[in-house]
């Protein structure tokens, strides 16, 4: 059975965030600045170093953007481990965001560069 690692069903091991909190030296920094380099593009401010690390949405360490995640709380709120098992899937939330993802994926996924 396929395990998500995500609220929404992104997959953290494509997030460069995620992928720079597991190495360390120079090969953080460099996913860290280019991840930085292409996040700012789409998010359309100038993303912060102290910003750059991330253990999944489901740890305390976490991308400053979703600290306040509409997905994960509702998550929370209907004691679910994912979106996908909520009897309302797929909500105008997860739609929303999906399209986001597809839209941006360029830039916000580390395999895409």
């Amino acid at each position: 059975m396929l395990k998500i690692n995500s609220y929404c069903g992104v997959d953290c091991d494509q997030c460069p965030l995620f992928q720079a909190s597991k190495v360390k030296g120079k090969e953080r920094k460099r996913i860290q600045l280019e991840a930085q380099k292409n996040w700012s593009k789409v998010l359309s401010y100038e993303i912060k170093e102290e910003e750059l690390l991330c253990l999944g949405c489901k740890s305390n360490v976490k991308y400053q953007k979703c600290m306040n995640c509409d997905i994960e709380k509702c998550c929370k709120e209907k004691k679910l481990d994912n979106c996908f098992e909520c009897s309302e899937y797929p909500c105008q939330r997860i739609t929303a965001f999906q399209k986001y993802i597809d839209k941006n994926q360029d830039y916000l996924f580390k395999e895409k560069w």
